[in-house]
């Protein structure tokens, strides 16, 4: 899940419980996290918070009662699963691969989002 509301109030709100009503956290949940579901509830989201800024983990609502959506389905976030053994994964500057190795690997269990996917190979930020 990504983040996509509460730009202008520095984030969204989260609460230690998953009721509406229970105790809120110190730091609200930055726009542009992402997350990961644990749990969904009658329009609340139990998260792990995956990157970005905020609480570990939490419940948040999913939108607002006036319908403006908060979290959304991440679309085209990637994790990488592969190198462990290796010290992550060799990124390589172009799509072809025999481009220029980066200066560093991409660390397993880090997320990227996809650029373009061309050929089997991914552009990614």
């Amino acid at each position: 899940w990504e983040v996509v509301g509460g730009a202008s109030t520095g984030g969204v709100v989260v609460r230690v419980g998953r009721e509406t009503a229970s105790d809120p956290t110190a730091e609200r949940l930055a726009t542009g996290s992402l997350v990961r579901g644990v749990e969904v509830e009658a329009g609340r989201l139990c998260f792990e918070r995956l990157s970005g800024q905020g609480p570990e983990t939490g419940w948040v609502s999913l939108q607002l009662q006036s319908g403006k959506v908060l979290l959304a389905p991440a679309a085209g976030v990637w994790e990488v699963v592969g190198g462990g053994d290796k010290g992550g994964i060799l990124v390589r500057l172009g799509f072809e691969t025999s481009s220029a190795q980066a200066s560093e690997r991409l660390s397993t269990g880090a997320l990227v989002r996809e650029l373009e996917l061309r050929g089997g190979r991914l552009h990614f930020t």
